[in-house]
């Protein structure tokens, strides 16, 4: 979200902010389709897949700094994070 308010107009920020200030029961399909486009015309899905990957890598050097019998359940538990869909 703040990549894509980083990066887009004026207009668009004004857009994607109201979006954000409705509550769920008001969001409607074309609200979050408007803001997907949004986030793909500016990269941000792609930046927030790169930055999420970095962080895992971040916390398997810390993994590996715990008793290893916590190393298959933390990475695990990183890869679903990383993968999930929702």
């Amino acid at each position: 979200m703040i990549h894509c308010l980083g990066k887009c107009s004026a207009d668009e920020k004004n857009a994607l902010l109201g979006v954000l200030g409705k509550p769920p029961e008001q969001t409607t399909d074309e609200d979050v389709l408007a803001v997907k486009r949004l986030f793909e015309r500016y990269g941000s899905i792609d930046y927030a897949k790169e930055k999420a990957g970095a962080l895992k890598r971040q916390a398997e050097e810390t993994i590996r700094k715990l008793p290893p019998e916590l190393h298959g359940l933390l990475e695990f538990f990183a890869d679903y994070l990383i993968s999930r869909k929702k």
